[in-house]
């Protein structure tokens, strides 16, 4: 093996037939563009976000409390080893006394939170908001989702078959 080697790169050395491309002008006019501009936090959040295939799932069910589940979805291989951390908002309007029992990291990867509600709740349509934090080696980002819960189970069809 050593002796191709010295052959390929001393007797034989490479030659190149390569040409190199012309300058894409649409690409170049581009980064013209941004080449100084100053984007803020919230635009680069949004593009790392992108860049890494960030997605929070989460949904609320359950009665008379909700349990509320989430997880961050993202690409292993554009940042490898990370910590995700999972935080909730509890509503703050309606009756007081949200209240978080518990939190419990499941086999498939979500994290699920039990939660308590005035009793009785209040009808209607309460919303959670969640927040994921990815942590890796020379970044950080946050995702945030909002998660309605229906205090009395999720709005039913109407029956038609009723109807005459």
């Amino acid at each position: 093996m050593t002796a191709h080697m010295l052959k390929a790169f001393v007797d034989q050395p490479f030659e190149s037939r390569r040409t190199i491309p012309a300058p894409d002008l649409e690409v170049n006019e581009a980064t013209k563009k941004i080449a100084n501009a100053v984007f803020e936090p919230w635009e680069i959040r949004r593009m790392t976000q992108a860049l890494l295939g960030c997605e929070l799932i989460a949904k609320a069910s359950g009665i008379p409390s909700p349990t509320l589940i989430a997880k961050l979805r993202y690409d292993t291989d554009a940042i490898g080893p990370a910590k995700v951390d999972y935080e909730i908002e509890l509503p703050d309007k309606g009756l007081p006394g949200w209240i978080m029992t518990g939190r419990t990291m499941r086999p498939d990867g979500y994290v699920e939170f039990g939660i308590r509600v005035p009793f009785p709740p209040e009808r209607g349509v309460s919303t959670l908001r969640v927040k994921a934090t990815l942590t890796w080696d020379g970044g950080q980002t946050e995702v945030w989702r909002d998660v309605e819960w229906f205090s009395t189970g999720l709005p039913r069809e109407p029956d038609l078959s009723k109807r005459k």
